[in-house]
């Protein structure tokens, strides 16, 4: 948008390098396309975090995109069969998104605590048993069994 010459030089400083990485990147619509990769659920599966992908990433990312699911969340139908316009936030299935974000925080601060040596190590095993107690889940043993 500026005709400033410094900036107009830079522009084609970047169209340039774009014409030789083009070939790179052969799927326009999908950033990483130059990792050989068919999709977002490829590289999630190479680095062991399909289960992240397939559960909270594609349900909480349905509502982003135009389909049936999205939709369900912002209209019903009441009892006598008409429309419901849902409007506003809505506690339904936010135990299972809650549970899903706190896991990821965790996990985050235990790996974060272990490659840069924050020393957190108490902290990391105080939430552990705390998210197990809200949420009755085991699945985080491995946070803290150095896993």
């Amino acid at each position: 948008m500026s005709k400033k010459p410094e900036h107009l030089k830079a522009r084609a400083k970047i169209l340039r390098h774009a014409v030789r990485l083009k070939k790179l990147y052969p799927n326009p619509g999908f950033w990483a396309s130059g990792l050989h990769k068919g999709g977002l659920r490829d590289l999630a599966e190479d680095v062991g975090m399909d289960w992240y992908y397939d559960m909270p990433y594609w349900s909480g990312s349905q509502s982003t995109h135009g389909s049936a699911i999205a939709v369900e969340r912002h209209i019903g139908i009441d009892s006598a069969g008409a429309p419901e316009y849902k409007v506003g936030l809505s506690s339904r299935r936010l135990r299972g998104e809650l549970a899903v974000c706190c896991d990821l925080l965790v996990r985050t601060l235990a790996l974060l605590n272990d490659v840069c040596k924050l020393e957190l190590n108490q902290i990391c095993a105080d939430l552990v048993p705390e998210y197990k107690a809200v949420f009755g889940d085991d699945s985080l043993e491995q946070v803290t069994d150095g896993d």
